[in-house]
């Protein structure tokens, strides 16, 4: 049986030629291989410490956010894997390589598809805790995409387990939890999230030096020392910061829209306080802002009318769709109207909704309601204030 068991190991490796030695350790030896027949580029890797459980649930997964594992081959005390070679560097490597740490929105987007393929582990049957969540663990591709590697000290959560029987992972990134104080779980590559993003935007440990910027509260949530303080999913860590990049976004565009007006540059604020205020920030903003008479002028003044501020196309035409039919209420309607207050009622609703509904001169931040930055409570927002009113104008043709 084992004859043949080494047989089959050989006949499938046999398809593939050693073009040179990677890396090599205690735990493993990693080569750069190449198919004979098709020339395609893999990577081999022998490991001693292994948990082929782990390795045969990858296998199964599809995801851009980690190499495909082609082959699991045990035999003799090791595991075999030929999996996709990625062309790219580490985020080690990544960051020894720029003088200033990353910004904190490309962090965010990192982390978000780093995200992705936790949940897709932690939601498997038995969940695969990565447990080793670092920057020589990440790959960015050369088309900037995250790829998590190197499970080799990754393992199944069991329930009826109430620690690890074995401590491994690197020591920085480690949750208390992974040195025998209790089994780790999801929330284990959570606390290492939280020391990896603290890393990536300031180039040192948590311990050494703290974030202070729009992930400070992120980044001390997720490295509570109690699990049950943490988020408790990487799917709420992860809504969680697509909510702090959706905020930034629609900041940028309203500062681009403010600068199309022909407004002064805005002073520097501290990004965090204009995240964790979105509601409030252009009342700052606009403090900081001149008009000057000699950029207000006949030439620039549309680009402060909503349909023309992004100076995208599509938004100018529907905008002058609109405008022309307000237009032809005033020249064609109104002077024929035999009840010209109900007309009047009717065109200061549909104005009142224009104003609504294109956040002219940033009217939302003053709404309840449809200034919060979840989009769900956003849209309840819009109608309500549409069904409100349209009952106070039906109320005052009713007078």
């Amino acid at each position: 049986m084992e004859d043949l068991l080494k047989e089959y190991v050989e006949y499938k490796l046999s398809n593939y030629k050693v073009l040179t030695k990677l890396s090599e350790n205690k735990k493993s030896k990693i080569f750069l291989v190449q198919h004979v027949e098709t020339n395609v580029i893999y990577v081999k890797k022998i490991l001693i410490n292994y948990d082929i459980e782990v390795y045969k649930e990858i296998q199964n997964i599809r995801s851009i956010y980690t190499p495909y594992i082609y082959e699991v081959l045990e035999y003799s005390g090791k595991l075999i894997l030929i999996e996709e070679f990625i062309n790219g560097s580490t985020l080690e490597k990544t960051l020894e390589n720029i003088s200033e740490p990353l910004s904190e929105i490309k962090t965010i987007e990192y982390i978000i598809c780093l995200c992705n393929i936790l949940e897709k582990l932690h939601s498997l049957k038995k969940p695969i805790i990565h447990r080793d969540i670092k920057p020589s663990n990440i790959i960015i591709s050369n088309d900037d995409v995250l790829k998590l590697i190197d499970y080799d000290v990754a393992r199944t959560y069991k329930i009826e387990e109430n620690h690890d029987t074995v401590i491994m992972g690197t020591h920085e990134y480690a949750p208390p939890e992974q040195f025998g104080f209790s089994q780790t779980d999801c929330r284990s590559d959570i606390y290492s999230i939280g020391i990896l993003m603290n890393f990536m935007t300031t180039k040192d440990y948590l311990k050494n030096k703290k974030n202070d910027g729009i992930l400070k509260e992120v980044i001390e949530k997720c490295t509570k020392f109690l699990p049950n303080d943490r988020y408790q999913s990487v799917r709420e860590l992860k809504e969680e910061l697509k909510l702090k990049l959706n905020a930034y976004k629609e900041d940028s565009i309203c500062r681009v829209n403010l600068s199309n007006m022909g407004l002064s540059e805005i002073e520097p604020l501290d990004l965090k306080e204009k995240i964790d205020v979105f509601g409030n920030i252009f009342d700052k903003e606009i403090e900081n802002y001149k008009y000057k008479p000699d950029n207000m002028t006949l030439k620039n003044f549309y680009k402060a009318i909503p349909g023309f501020r992004s100076g995208q196309t599509w938004k100018s035409i529907i905008a002058c769709i609109w405008y022309i039919f307000l237009m032809l209420i005033v020249v064609i309607i109104f002077p024929t109207s035999k009840n010209i207050y109900e007309d009047a009622m009717m065109f200061f609703m549909f104005i009142v909704l224009t104003i609504l509904y294109t956040n002219f001169l940033n009217i939302r931040k003053h709404i309840p309601i449809i200034n919060n930055l979840k989009i769900y409570i956003r849209i309840l927002g819009y109608v309500l204030y549409t069904f409100i009113i349209i009952m106070i104008t039906g109320a005052l043709l009713n007078i």
